[in-house]
C-alpha cells in the first residue's frame, strides 16, 4: 500500500493539476459568494443570498470535482504496482489499490464540502441543512462517477475517463430536467427531489457496494 500512495504523492503533474482545480475552485467560489448579493442584502436577507450561493456553488462543485477525480483515475490501471505481485497475490494488491483511490475519493470529497461550506459560513455567518445535506448528496456522487470511470474506462484509452465528466456533467443536466425515474434508478447521482426520498440513502450505498463489487471482479480478471 505504501508504494501505491507514493505513487500518488511523487507524481507532481498530477498534484499541480489538481492543485490548480482547486485553487480555481476556492477562487470562483469566494467570488460568487461575494457578488452574489450586496452587503446590505446579505444582512437582510441571508437566508436567500445563501440559497442562491448553494445552487450554484453546486454546479461548481460538480465540475470541479469530477474533473480531479478523472485525474486520480487515469492511472488506476498502470502497472506500477506489476512488482508486488511476486510478493502479495493479486487480489491483495488490487484490494490495496482499490483502498488507496477510495480514501482519494473519500479525502476529495471532504475537501470539496469543507470549502463549500466554509466560504458559505465566513460570508454569510450561517449553515442551512439543506446546504449540508446537499454537499453530502454530492460527496457520494463522486464515488459513484469514480466505481463507473473504472468499469466504462478501456485500458488503451484511459482518457475516456475525462470524457465521462462530461457524460456525468449532461446526465445531473438532463436528470434535473427530465424528472424520469428511471435515470435515478440507473445512475443514483444527486436530484432535487429523488435525493429526499426516504430509501434513497440506503439505495445509493447499496448501489456503490455493487459497483465496488464489479469494479474489483472486473479489475481482478484484466490485471496483467
Amino acid at each position: 500500500m505504501k508504494t501505491i500512495i507514493l505513487h500518488h504523492v511523487l507524481y507532481k503533474k498530477k498534484l499541480i493539476a489538481i492543485g490548480l482545480f482547486m485553487f480555481c475552485y476556492i477562487g470562483i467560489l469566494i467570488a460568487i459568494a461575494l457578488t452574489n448579493d450586496t452587503a446590505l442584502g446579505r444582512l437582510l436577507y441571508p437566508d436567500g443570498a445563501l440559497h442562491d450561493y448553494d445552487i450554484v456553488s453546486k454546479q461548481i462543485m460538480r465540475f470541479v470535482g469530477s474533473a480531479v477525480l478523472a485525474i486520480i483515475a487515469f492511472d488506476f490501471d498502470s502497472t506500477y504496482d506489476l512488482p508486488l505481485y511476486a510478493y502479495f497475490s493479486k487480489s491483495k494488491v488490487l484490494i490495496a489499490k482499490l483502498a488507496v483511490h477510495l480514501g482519494l475519493v473519500l479525502l476529495l470529497a471532504a475537501v470539496l464540502i469543507i470549502i463549500r461550506i466554509g466560504i458559505g459560513f465566513s460570508v454569510y455567518q450561517r449553515i442551512s441543512r439543506e446546504m449540508i445535506m446537499t454537499a453530502t448528496w454530492m460527496g457520494f456522487d463522486l464515488f459513484i462517477l469514480f466505481f463507473w470511470m473504472l468499469l466504462l474506462t478501456p485500458y488503451k484509452f484511459k482518457q475516456a475517463s475525462f470524457l465521462m465528466v462530461a457524460c456525468y456533467l449532461l446526465i445531473t443536466l438532463l436528470a434535473e430536467d427530465l424528472k424520469k425515474m428511471t435515470i435515478y434508478y440507473i445512475f443514483p447521482f444527486y436530484h432535487t427531489i429523488y435525493s429526499t426520498f426516504q430509501l434513497s440513502n440506503i439505495y445509493v450505498i447499496v448501489y456503490c457496494l455493487c459497483m465496488l463489487f464489479l469494479v474489483y471482479l472486473k479489475v481482478l480478471n484484466t490485471e496483467c
